[in-house]
């Protein structure tokens, strides 16, 4: 996401994919849906938070591997801005937890639930407003 490339998203998850924002967006009052499946995940991503100026930040990762399978555990916190107002903001430390498999020889998010840590400023950024 940030690099605003939907190539690069679309390769980091798998065909079959379901990322599941609720959680952390029900924290700061939005009802947001499970994504399922690669294109809509890119497409839903893109439209939305693509559109912001975001920085994420990863920190405290934790991995269980199980042969093919990778369990990741990180803090992520997410800053995002309006483009070419950075006078409002929506900054969100979150917990990730993602299950990773290999798909045409890459590591690839198959699930990845998100659970709100904290949040600061103005949830209405996320939605575009």
């Amino acid at each position: 996401m940030d690099e605003n490339s939907a190539e690069l998203l679309e390769s980091a998850v798998t065909a079959d994919a379901a990322i599941d924002f609720g959680p952390a967006a029900r924290t700061m009052g939005i009802d947001f849906p499970v994504l399922t499946g690669r294109d809509a995940i890119v497409s839903t991503l893109t439209a939305t938070v693509g559109l912001l100026d975001t920085t994420h930040v990863v920190t405290n990762p934790r991995f269980l591997v199980e042969g093919n399978r990778v369990v990741l555990k990180a803090i992520v916190e997410a800053a995002h801005f309006p483009p070419n107002d950075h006078s409002r903001r929506c900054v969100m430390k979150n917990r990730y937890t993602a299950e990773m498999r290999q798909e045409g020889g890459l590591w690839r998010t198959a699930t990845l639930d998100v659970q709100c840590a904290w949040f600061d400023g103005d949830p209405a950024v996320i939605l575009g407003k």
